[in-house]
This record gives structure tokens, C-alpha cells and sequence, in this order.
């Protein structure tokens, strides 16, 4: 008992502490007010903390936190890290912590960042703390995988279990096998429970059940080059004969499947009896069919592109591609058909359109993905050719204008290039650039082209989500049998997008922003979990909008996400698959109320705030950096009403277009607000800087990559420095126009240029 009460003496909080602070590796002290701060490090010896450093500058403690990140994490990173974003989050929590990967002696490592209040009572006082969890993550992923497998395979197994009696995995590497039996009936056949060689025990020891007739049918199905062979271009495979059972002859379905898509090495055989159920298979296997043809023009369906889309990218992820081009075609005129002849005579114009695209690219596979809209995988004969078909397609197009019985399709192309193109949307993007050009060289011709549309077709109610439109919902999880699942019970009301990870995931929506509806996230993933990536959404502008699902087995995970902005929690394994659309449903239609309500505040060409809601995030934002210097920037495109008389309002507009998204991309690199005022002014609201010309340079040069659109346009820019000064915030800006006038200002600081493309 003394003992005891010795111990309970000896123990210290102090020495509680220190103890569990070992894996601390910096430590930062700084008040959030003046960002004073003091920099401890561990002492060897005694495991006191030793003062390192004493600074003045809050983005020194961010650059100790975010030197030596890994390249895939640092946007993350940054953008997460920030002194607003970490006192937005600790209002709200006691802790603020960032998970990541840094580089440890040549080797990524996880770490954590952690803060938290010093004191209660004075909220301005923030402790930092860096500490490596490398060790602690690795045995979580394990732990979780182990989790999530286990889930699986019980899921899997049950859902099996009634269907199959017998299941084979096997290694067409080494050719070795492991077979489960369900049935008693096939575990009196006495199969070997493992085995070296699957395929010799097919022709040896399976055969001899195998009903005479149906032998040759099995053994040339079973020979491993020929099953590789049809499993190269499909994930599973269906093959049906009769066994003999008890001297009875029965009908069985093996079923044969890849682990993953890009998977030939690891297979799955599941072998039932159907019996009765041949024609629901046959039925089922009709219903395949259907789904991957269009049923207007008989071509491949969207739903087909995407399983190829998918196949692709995964080749390119491993580096097996061959030179492919992806062709992009739009049907000219088929709304003026539709709304002045009917819809079966704009039926006969798509499939004419349709009939010549194939015709033309008469060896590749050809895909209506839109009411007006085909893309054609160009491989072999037709990629050698890619450049005189197109020629032809276009002279095709050009010869049938104005007559009755002919069809006018605009299409770009976009070729391959390794080490470019990440996955099959880069090119398709070049490609719809491309045939955007060849649309309005057509249009001088004098085809009708889509995009022609009465003046009130651009009035406001024009960005009202329309009820039937196909929302794109984002699954991200590292399993990928979760992502099949959900896909495709999903797939009949949604277009689905995919990601792995985390790091992906932030990839994809930035990608994607304007298409994704929502998000189902998964907690607990590599590189990046779903808290990281609330986090970094929440911080980014073009992101926040977009609703979140948190999916985990974790049930003490559901207040985090709310508290880090997800919309709803669904927990694993998932309910009922009604419950899961009825929530999702509810999540959209949230969203996009809340979206409609936001529009008023956006411009709707650019995305750019209007010029009332822009002054009034001026107002807020003098208020967040109150004492500091602000700029007021201008940016004007010279000539704007002449640059659209001589070429069109739709050039404007796409000039105005991307100007815009370069605007949203100045604003989030210098962490101010950006607005459209008028037709042809953009400004800028941000925190003072004293590098605009090399800023403005990069600007330019991002925006004028079409040699065609430099020569056509002229921006200016004027910038008004410290301009908080000025207590009007119209004033402000109209001494920044002033400065790209060249025009004196009225006070301040004045930095006046006039910056052409070139």
C-alpha cells in the first residue's frame, strides 16, 4: 500500500506531459494580435524546452510548417494553414489540427500540425505544436483497411452466399488458387481447398463433372490464354454449361472477375446453379447490352464511354497506353430544327450527323455522350489518319450548308502526349477548344449553329437549374469496391466521378466545381482524410458551395464533420439504398436553393461578385485587415465595344469568360475579392503587395495562350496602394481607373501602368 501511495506521489501533470510531448519536434508560442511569437525545441537531455527563437512575423511559423511538405500536399497545405483559417476553427473547437506528409531525410512522413488556446482566459495566445505520426498513421490506414475488409467481406460474403456455391480466387501469375465452397453438395466433390495450378486442375479434376457435351465448351473457356485474352477488354466475364450432380445434369453460371479493373493478375470465379434462373441471366445480360448503346442512333451509349473512359484513364495511370486522339464532335443546328420542323424531323437530322461521323471514322469506336453531342477514340489506321479525316469531316460539313437532305458537324481533336495528359478530360477539353474553332469557321460559311439564340435566351432566369438536368455527384473512397457499389446503385439517376484519395479528390473538384452537385466523402483515406478535405474546402472560395456526405464506419465522427461543414453523415455499412437517395436528394435540392439565393450575388458570365455585393466584402474585409495596408486594383480591356462589333459578341463574351476565371485565380493568390463592374472593368480588393508587374506579367501570360485572341485584345491596368486611406470604397476604385488612364489620383500612394498582352 505504501508503495502505491509513493507512486501516486511521484507522478506530476508536468511530467504527464512531457511524456506524452516526446514525438514533439517544434513548438511555437505566438499572440494572434501583434504575432509576437517564441520558438521552443526539445532539449536531449533533461526534456525540457530550450527558447530557439523569437520572431515577429506569423508567416515565419508558416513556412517552418510547410517547408519540406510533399509536393502533392502543399496546396493543401497552404491553403489550409493559414492564421484566419486556424482562428475560424479554433471559435469553434478546442483544437486545430492538420494532418500531412513531409519529407524526412528523403522519405515522405506524416506529421501533424496542432494548436490550441494556451489559456482560457486569454484567447489570443495560440500554442503550435509539430509532431511526426508517420508510425500512428501507417498502423491506422492498416487498421482501418483491416476494418473495412472485414466489412466487405462479410457484406460480399452474404450477398454471395445465395448465389454461389462455389468461389475460386486465383493468381494468373503463378497460377495458384484457393477455392470456398458454400454448398455440401459441391464439398462432397472434394476440391482441392488450395492448389499451384488452377488451369491443369480445370482440364484434370474439374472436367470430370463437367456434363460430355458442354467438355469442349469448358476447357477452351478455362485455357488461361483464352480467359485472358476476353478479359483484357472487359472486368468480368459470363460463361454457362451443365454439370453433372448426382447424375443429374444441371445448369450452371460461372461468373469471372477482375479485383480492379487494370487487374489481369488477380481473378475471382464464382460458379452457380441457375437452373430456372437461365433466362433472367439472359435477360440481365440484354439489359448490358441496351445500357451500352444509344437507342436513337445505335452507336455507344455515354454509359459505355465512361466504362472505356475509366479503362483508359487507368492505362494511362500505368503508363500502357498506346497513341490514341480523342475526337469531339457538336451537330450544327439541331435546336433551330427541333423548334421549327419537330423533334422526329431534329431525330433524323442526329442520326444523318451520326451515320456521317461514323462513316468517316469507320474504325474507331464512336459515342453519343449529349442530346448533340459524339466522341470518337481514334486508335491504329484512323489515329494515322487523324488529320486528313478531320479535314474530310469539315469539308463534309462545309458542302452540305443550305441543302435539305445533309448534315453539318463541327469536331476538334486532341492527341495524346505522355506526361501531359493525366486522364481522357485534358484531351477532351483541347478537343472542345478545338471544335469550338471549327464552329466558327463553319458559321462564317453560313451554318446554324447552336449557340444562336434569341436575345431573351440570355436573361437571368437562363442559370435556373432545370428539375430533369443529370447532377454529377463525386465519390471519393479508397476502396474500390465501395466506389462500385455506390456507383452503381447510383448511376441511374447521376453521372458519377471517382476518386481514391483525398489529394485526388481535391483534384477532381477543382476540376469539376461547376459540374459536381455533391460529395460523398469517405473519413478515413490516404494522403489526405475527409477532415483535410472539409478543411481545404471551407477556405476555398470556388469549393465551399459544393455540399458534403460524410460516409465512415466511425459513428463518433459525425459532429466533426458537421462542425467542419458537411451537410449530412452516412454511416457504413449503408442503410437502405431509399435512404440513401431520399438523403442525397434532399442534400442537392439544399444546395441548389442555396445556390439560387447565392446567384444574386455573382456575376453571371465570370463569377465575379456584382459591384453591390463587392463593396460590400470591401467593407468586411477593411475590417478583418484593420490596420494593415490594402490595394485597390483595376483591370480594363481596351476597345471592348469595338473588339465585339468586329467579332461577335460570343468572342466577347469568351474573352470576358476568361478573364473572369483568371480574375477568381488573382483573387485567391493574393487573398483578396474580385467583382465585374459594368461590361468590360474587373477590379481587385486585396491585402498591399509591391510585386503587381511581375503578378500582372503572369497574369497575361496565363490568359493570352491563343495567339488569336492576343492579337485581338488589349487589358489595362491600374493599381492605388494603401488605398484604406480613402474612406469611400468607390473613390478608391475610381483612383485606381484614373491610374490606368494615366491620370493623377486624388491621395495616396500611386502605381500607375498600362501593361499590353505582350
Amino acid at each position: 500500500m505504501k508503495s502505491e501511495e509513493s507512486f501516486i506521489q511521484k507522478v506530476k501533470y508536468a511530467d504527464i506531459a512531457r511524456a506524452l510531448s516526446r514525438d514533439v519536434s517544434r513548438v511555437f508560442c505566438v499572440n494572434t494580435d501583434t504575432n509576437v511569437y517564441v520558438e521552443f525545441i526539445p532539449h536531449e537531455q533533461d526534456e525540457a524546452l530550450d527558447i530557439h527563437t523569437i520572431g515577429k512575423n506569423f508567416s515565419d511559423i508558416v513556412s517552418a510548417f510547410v517547408d519540406a511538405t510533399c509536393p502533392p500536399d502543399l496546396d493543401t497545405v497552404r491553403t489550409a494553414f493559414t492564421k484566419e483559417n486556424v482562428l475560424r476553427v479554433l471559435e469553434v473547437d478546442s483544437t486545430f489540427t492538420l494532418t500531412y506528409r513531409m519529407m524526412v531525410d528523403g522519405t515522405p512522413s506524416y506529421v501533424q500540425v496542432k494548436a490550441t488556446r494556451l489559456h482560457r482566459e486569454n484567447p489570443t495566445h495560440v500554442l503550435f505544436a509539430l509532431s511526426n505520426t508517420d508510425a500512428h498513421m501507417r498502423r491506422m490506414a492498416i487498421y482501418e483497411r483491416a476494418m473495412r475488409n472485414q466489412l466487405t467481406f462479410a457484406a460480399i460474403s452474404e450477398a454471395l452466399s445465395s448465389d454461389y456455391d462455389c468461389i475460386f480466387y486465383i493468381n494468373t501469375q503463378t497460377n495458384e488458387f484457393i477455392e470456398y465452397s458454400s454448398s455440401d453438395l459441391y464439398k462432397q466433390l472434394n476440391f482441392a481447398p488450395a492448389g499451384d495450378d488452377f488451369f491443369a486442375m480445370c482440364k484434370t479434376e474439374f472436367v470430370r463433372i463437367v456434363y460430355e457435351e458442354d467438355r469442349d465448351i469448358f476447357l477452351h473457356a478455362c485455357d488461361k490464354n483464352n480467359l485472358l485474352k476476353v478479359l483484357s477488354g472487359e472486368r468480368w466475364s459470363l460463361l454457362s454449361f451443365r454439370v453433372v450432380l448426382n447424375q443429374v445434369p444441371v445448369d450452371v453460371l460461372v461468373k469471372i472477375t477482375k479485383m480492379s479493373q487494370a487487374d489481369n493478375q488477380h481473378l475471382v470465379l464464382g460458379l452457380s446453379n441457375i437452373g430456372s434462373n437461365l433466362p433472367r441471366i439472359q435477360q440481365y445480360e440484354q439489359i448490358r447490352k441496351i445500357a451500352n448503346r444509344d437507342s436513337l442512333t445505335g452507336v455507344r451509349s455515354k454509359h459505355a464511354f465512361t466504362v472505356d473512359e475509366a479503362r483508359i484513364n487507368q492505362e494511362i495511370e500505368l503508363g500502357e497506353t498506346q497513341p490514341f486522339a480523342v475526337v469531339v464532335c457538336d451537330v450544327n443546328g439541331l435546336k433551330r430544327i427541333n423548334d421549327t420542323l419537330g423533334h422526329r424531323a431534329g431525330d433524323d437530322y442526329l442520326c444523318r450527323s451520326c451515320k456521317m461521323i461514323c462513316a468517316i471514322f469507320a474504325h474507331s469506336p464512336v459515342y453519343r455522350v449529349g442530346g448533340d453531342e459524339f466522341v470518337a477514340l481514334l486508335t491504329d489506321g484512323d489515329y494515322q489518319n487523324r488529320v486528313s479525316l478531320m479535314r474530310e469531316l469539315h469539308s463534309r460539313s462545309a458542302a452540305h450548308i443550305g441543302t435539305a437532305d445533309g448534315a453539318s458537324v463541327s469536331g476538334g481533336l486532341a492527341e495524346y502526349t505522355p506526361g501531359q495528359d493525366r486522364c481522357i478530360r485534358d484531351l477532351f477539353e483541347r478537343a472542345d477548344a478545338s471544335m469550338y474553332k471549327d464552329k466558327m469557321l463553319l458559321k462564317r460559311l453560313g451554318a446554324v449553329i447552336r449557340d444562336e439564340e434569341p436575345d431573351h435566351a440570355h436573361s437571368d432566369t437562363e442559370d435556373i437549374p432545370a428539375i430533369h438536368i443529370r447532377r454529377h455527384i463525386l465519390i471519393a473512397d479508397d476502396q474500390d469496391i465501395n466506389r462500385e457499389i455506390l456507383g452503381d446503385l447510383l448511376s441511374e439517376e447521376y453521372d458519377i466521378l471517382t476518386a481514391s484519395d483525398g489529394v485526388e479528390a481535391m483534384e477532381m473538384l477543382r476540376r469539376y466545381k461547376d459540374e459536381i452537385a455533391l460529395l460523398l466523402l469517405d473519413l478515413y483515406m490516404p494522403r489526405m482524410n475527409g477532415k483535410d478535405v472539409l478543411r481545404a474546402m471551407q477556405v476555398d472560395e470556388e469549393l465551399m458551395s459544393i455540399p458534403v456526405i460524410m460516409l465512415t464506419i466511425d459513428p463518433d465522427a459525425e459532429l466533426d464533420s458537421l462542425r467542419l461543414g458537411a451537410m449530412d453523415f452516412i454511416s457504413k455499412p449503408y442503410p437502405d439504398i431509399e435512404i440513401v437517395k431520399a438523403r442525397i436528394a434532399k442534400c442537392i435540392e439544399l444546395s441548389e436553393n442555396r445556390d439560387l439565393i447565392r446567384r444574386t450575388q455573382r456575376d453571371r458570365l465570370t463569377g465575379l461578385f456584382t459591384i453591390g455585393y463587392f463593396l460590400r466584402y470591401v467593407d468586411r474585409l477593411d475590417r478583418q485587415y484593420k490596420g494593415a495596408a490594402l490595394d485597390a486594383l483595376v483591370c480594363d480591356v481596351s476597345q471592348f465595344r469595338a473588339v465585339n462589333e468586329q467579332y461577335g459578341r460570343q468572342f466577347g463574351d469568351l474573352v470576358l469568360r476568361d478573364i473572369g476565371a483568371h480574375f477568381r485565380k488573382l483573387a485567391r493568390k493574393t487573398r483578396g475579392i474580385g467583382c465585374r463592374q459594368g461590361s468590360d472593368t474587373f477590379l481587385l480588393y486585396c491585402p498591399h503587395r509591391d510585386d503587381y508587374e511581375q503578378l500582372i506579367a503572369q497574369f497575361l501570360a496565363a490568359l493570352f495562350t491563343d495567339a488569336e485572341t492576343a492579337d485581338r485584345v488589349r487589358l489595362r491596368f491600374g493599381v492605388y496602394a494603401h488605398a484604406e486611406r480613402e474612406s469611400d470604397p468607390e473613390k478608391r476604385f475610381s483612383c485606381a481607373k484614373a491610374a490606368s488612364d494615366r491620370m493623377p489620383a486624388a491621395a495616396g500612394k500611386l502605381c500607375a501602368f498600362y501593361l499590353p498582352h505582350a
